[in-house]
């Protein structure tokens, strides 16, 4: 597999995933490679692209999460994934647009525009650019890399090392087999960001079976929006970085619900001061845990719950354990690991922690 992008001077950047075919020997087969973008074209071509159609009836599933407590707009995930469509609009609007009324068309448009369609009259195609997708309905993967995810594989042992602290250990005596087990069947699936403001999940044949806005993008993504064009061609969208970062994926323990859990972190690089972090184990089914960013320009630390419910803390008050006000671009890949602390009962435990620069 391989992230390729191509440079589209006035437009956003088209971007791609290839899948090669490798012979007996491990060379790379002389056959042309499958692409990601074709596969959607082909998709969205066929399941009209202005009726939203998720994945499962074979369109594009895009979904995010958002509660502002300042202007409502509650949205959750659905079954499909699927709830970045125009139905939403009135809703988007409060996150995409900082709880700002817009005039016009311009919540709608961006909504077109996220979910692929050509609503600048960027490519000479003809048709009508709300139904009609672009050339490159993948924005460019820069800086995040492909992270593939498939059964659970970690070691777990009941010989008892050194303190007895190793992370084999802890995964023997918290029951990870029986997790390892029932999930062995789990569908492989690819994980990347892009800077069309989205994490993509790709299954092993580049299908994509979801993608996901995390919450401290949303209101980034109005700076896609261009000028529209009034013929076939000339219209001009900007690229900009957006969901950029790497990604870390790792099995922990929730203590509180006594269960194991498939996680992947993510951060933005460039595209800003936040990390997002989901539940991927059931592949087909993934749960937004939380969100935190660091907002230094109003001097505001923000968290979004597993719901998308928003609580902003400025610098003074935060609370210790979000309080991120130094959080810099988060370029740095999360090493996921266990750490002791000492409970309330005065006992020495360990934890799974993100550990990051």
């Amino acid at each position: 597999y391989q992230a390729i992008f191509k440079f589209r001077k006035d437009k956003q950047w088209e971007g791609d995933i290839l899948k090669y075919s490798l012979d007996d020997d491990g060379s790379i087969s002389t056959s042309p490679p499958g692409s990601a973008n074709f596969k959607l074209q082909k998709a969205l071509l066929q399941a009209r692209l202005e009726s939203d159609t998720p994945y499962e009836d074979g369109g594009r599933s895009i979904w995010t999460v958002g509660n502002d407590p300042d202007c409502g707009g509650l949205l959750t995930k659905p079954s499909n994934n699927n709830n970045f469509i125009k139905v939403n609009t009135d809703q988007l609007e409060q996150f995409l647009f900082n709880c700002e009324e817009q005039p016009g068309d311009n919540a709608m448009m961006l909504v077109r525009f996220v979910r692929g369609a050509d609503i600048h009259n960027e490519d000479s195609l003809g048709g009508e650019g709300w139904q009609r997708p672009r050339i490159g309905l993948l924005g460019d993967t820069f800086h995040s890399e492909m992270v593939f995810v498939g059964p659970p594989r970690a070691g777990y042992s009941s010989d008892v090392t050194g303190f007895g602290k190793s992370e084999s250990y802890f995964r023997y005596v918290n029951g990870y087999g029986l997790f390892s087990e029932a999930n062995q069947s789990r569908r492989p699936q690819l994980y990347v960001g892009a800077n069309d403001g989205m994490l993509h999940a790709f299954d092993e044949d580049l299908n994509e079976r979801w993608a996901f806005v995390p919450p401290s993008v949303l209101p980034k993504l109005r700076e896609m929006l261009g000028v529209v064009g009034l013929s076939a061609g000339d219209g001009k969208s900007n690229s900009v970085f957006n969901v950029d970062g790497p990604i870390a994926v790792k099995d922990i323990y929730i203590h509180a619900t006594k269960e194991w859990k498939t996680v992947l972190v993510g951060g933005l690089g460039y595209g800003g001061k936040s990390y997002y972090v989901l539940d991927i184990t059931d592949p087909d089914d993934p749960q937004h845990m939380f969100t935190i960013s660091n907002n230094d320009a109003n001097k505001t630390v923000n968290y979004w719950a597993a719901d998308g419910t928003k609580t902003s803390y400025p610098y003074l008050s935060a609370p210790e354990h979000i309080d991120y006000q130094k959080l810099g671009d988060t370029w740095s890949r999360p090493s996921i690991m266990l750490l002791p602390y000492q409970s309330t009962d005065g006992k020495i435990k360990q934890r799974w922690t993100m550990v990051f620069g």
